[in-house]
C-alpha cells in the first residue's frame, strides 16, 4: 500500500504540553507502557478514578498514531484519517468527551468520508448514513442487491455481537465461563470465520467481492487472515460518516494525557522500558534502559502483544507455552508513506475533505499486491490520499496557502 498526505495543518500556538522527558519521583498506581490511543485511554480512565498513572512512552513525543510531527512551516499527522463514532450519540463519543472534559472537538469529513476508484473506472462513494451507503452500492451493483442487503444486515448482526463479548472479558476470573457461555457464544463463532469466506458465500462478484472489502486496510490484515468480526466492526464504526480532531490529531494526546497530568500523574517521553520487573508472579515495576526502576501497584502495557511477550517480559516467562504462541504471530503487510506539503489551493485542484483510494486491482489479498522482486506486480495497487488540511476547520493556510 502506498500513502500520501496531503498539505499538513499550519501549526497553532499550543498550551504547555502535559510531557516531558523527566520521570517524576514518588509513587505510582500504575504505570502505562506506551502512549498510543490505547494507552492514553487507559491511562485517562485510571486517572478519572483518582489513580496516579505514569505513561512511559520511547518516542520523543506521546500520541502513537495519534502523533504528529513538524517541518519548517508544516505539520503532518501520521495516523488519524477519519474516526468514526465520536459524537455523543455513540459510547465512544460521550467517552472521549468525559476523559477531555469536553475539550476535544470533532469536524466532520462531510457527506463523504472514503472515495474509492477502481480498475474500470468505478467511482464508489462512501457516505455518511446506512440508507445512502445501501444506495450507492445497488446503484453500482444493481443486480447483486440481495447479496448486498445480506452483507449490511451480517455486519450490523455481528457488530452488536461483539458488545457482549467485550463484557465478558470484564467478568472476574471464577465468573469467565459462565459469562463466555451467555454473552461471547455468538461472538466468539464470528471472531473465528475468515472475512474472505463470508464475503464469497455472499457473491460471486468479484468487482463487489473487492468493495465489500475495501476498507482492509483499515484494520492492517487481508481478508483471508482477517476475522469477519473485525471487517464488520470496521464497516459499522464508520456507518454514520468519519471526523476529524479540531485542531489536528496531536489534539488527543494533549487532552487525553492533560487528564492524567490533572490528576496528579505524567507522561515521560524518551523513556524506553526495558523490562516489566516480575516478583512473587505479579508485576510490580519496570526497569527503563538507563537502569533506573519505576514500581507501582498495576503495569499495563500498551506497547502492543507482541512487543510485551517477546522484548519486555523478564526471560524466563518468554519461554512458557502462551508466550510462544504469541510470539508466532505474522506482522501484518507494509506500506510506503510519503507526507507532501503544498502551497497553493489544493481544493481547487479537486483534493476534499474525503480520503481518496485508488485501486490498480480488485484482489484484496496480500500475495497479488507483492510489489517485491518475485511478486507478481512492479507498480502498487492501490494508492490511498489524505488531506488533513481540508479536514481541520481549525487550519490556518496563511498568506501563501
Amino acid at each position: 500500500m502506498t500513502q500520501v498526505e496531503g498539505m499538513p495543518m499550519k501549526r497553532s500556538p499550543k498550551a504547555e504540553s502535559p510531557w516531558s522527558k523527566h520521570v517524576p519521583e514518588g509513587s505510582f498506581d500504575t504505570v502505562v507502557i506506551g502512549s498510543g490511543m490505547g494507552g492514553m485511554t487507559a491511562a485517562a480512565l485510571l486517572a478519572e478514578t483518582g489513580e496516579r498513572v505514569l505513561v512511559l512512552e520511547q518516542h520523543y513525543v506521546p500520541g502513537g498514531f495519534t502523533h504528529t510531527f513538524r517541518r519548517p512551516g508544516y505539520e503532518w499527522d501520521v495516523g488519524v484519517h477519519a474516526v468514526g463514532e465520536v459524537t455523543r450519540h455513540s459510547l465512544t463519543g460521550r467517552l472521549l468527551d468525559r476523559l477531555t472534559d469536553g475539550r476535544l472537538e470533532w469536524a466532520s469529513l462531510g457527506e463523504t468520508y472514503d472515495e474509492f476508484t477502481y480498475p474500470d473506472g468505478l467511482r464508489l462513494a462512501f457516505p455518511d448514513t446506512p440508507a445512502q451507503f445501501r444506495e450507492n452500492l445497488i446503484e453500482a451493483f444493481p443486480h447483486e442487491r440481495r447479496a448486498i442487503d445480506e452483507y449490511l444486515h451480517l455486519v450490523k448482526v455481528v457488530a452488536g455481537t461483539m458488545r457482549g463479548y467485550y463484557l465478558a472479558r470484564l467478568a472476574p476470573k471464577g465468573l469467565a465461563p459462565v459469562a463466555d457461555l451467555l454473552l461471547a457464544r455468538k461472538a466468539k463463532e464470528y471472531l473465528t470465520m475468515r472475512a474472505k469466506e463470508v464475503i464469497e458465500d455472499l457473491t460471486e462478484d468479484p468487482r463487489l467481492r473487492g468493495v465489500f472489502a475495501a476498507q482492509w486496510g483499515y484494520y492492517g490484515a487481508p481478508p483471508s487472515r482477517a476475522s469477519f468480526a473485525m471487517q464488520a466492526l470496521v464497516v459499522k464504526h464508520f456507518m454514520h460518516g468519519g471526523y476529524y480532531p479540531v485542531g489536528g490529531s496531536g489534539r488527543i494526546a494533549e487532552e487525553l494525557l492533560g487528564r492524567v497530568a490533572r490528576a496528579g500523574g505524567w507522561t515521560a517521553i524518551r523513556a524506553d522500558v526495558d523490562e516489566i520487573l516480575v516478583r512473587g508472579g505479579r508485576a510490580v515495576g519496570v526497569r527503563l534502559v538507563d537502569g533506573r526502576e519505576v514500581l507501582a501497584a498495576k503495569v499495563l502495557s500498551a506497547a502492543g502483544v507482541l512487543s510485551t511477550v517477546t522484548r519486555l517480559l523478564p526471560r524466563e516467562l518468554r519461554r512458557r507455552e502462551w508466550a510462544d504462541s504469541i510470539g508466532e504471530l505474522a506482522p501484518s503487510p507494509a506500506h510506503v508513506c510519503l507526507y507532501l506539503g503544498f502551497e497553493g489551493d489544493i481544493r481547487a485542484a479537486g483534493a476534499t475533505a474525503a480520503n481518496q483510494w485508488f485501486y490498480e486491482t480488485w484482489d484484496m489479498e496480500q500475495d497479488a499486491w507483492d510489489v517485491g522482486p518475485d511478486g507478481p506486480r512492479g507498480d502498487a495497487p492501490v494508492l490511498y490520499c489524505s488531506f488533513p488540511s481540508l479536514k481541520d476547520p481549525a487550519h490556518d493556510p496563511g498568506p501563501r496557502e
